[in-house]
């Protein structure tokens, strides 16, 4: 007998988790951190990431764009944002870019290290602020 395989795909709008609507600011020693990469990791279930604006607030995308993230507890993790394009080798920028540090403590890229954590509620006030420091 032929055995059945039923594939259950994250996308989609059918069967896909609701989510709550999650925006938020990430601040460095009290100054907003401009395109910084925000990830929300939940117990179980899909990530939600969105980057920050100049002013350091952030709108949340699990499935589609700004649809937040699902409700319960999460491990947040802040990086710099790995969309942004390397410098030329050989520039004076590449050079600042190689000899620079991160412009955070790296510990704030890692769920497990970062220390943060947020708890999105069903219909609720869903704005958090994460205050990073030395």
């Amino acid at each position: 007998s032929a055995a059945s395989i039923v594939v259950v795909s994250g996308c989609g709008s059918g069967g896909t988790a609701s989510t709550e609507e999650v925006t938020g600011t990430v601040t460095y020693n009290g100054a907003p951190v401009a395109d910084a990469s925000v990830t929300f990791t939940p117990q179980a279930g899909r990530p939600a990431t969105g980057i920050t604006d100049a002013g350091g607030k952030f709108t949340l995308t699990t499935f589609t764009t700004d649809d937040g993230a699902v409700s319960g507890m999460h491990k947040v993790s802040i990086a710099p944002n790995a969309s942004q394009i390397p410098p030329m080798p050989g520039t004076p920028e590449a050079a600042v870019a190689a000899a620079g540090k991160p412009p955070f403590p790296p510990r704030y890229s890692n769920p497990e290290t970062s220390g943060l954590t947020a708890d999105v509620k069903e219909g609720g006030d869903n704005d958090f602020t994460f205050g990073m420091t030395d």
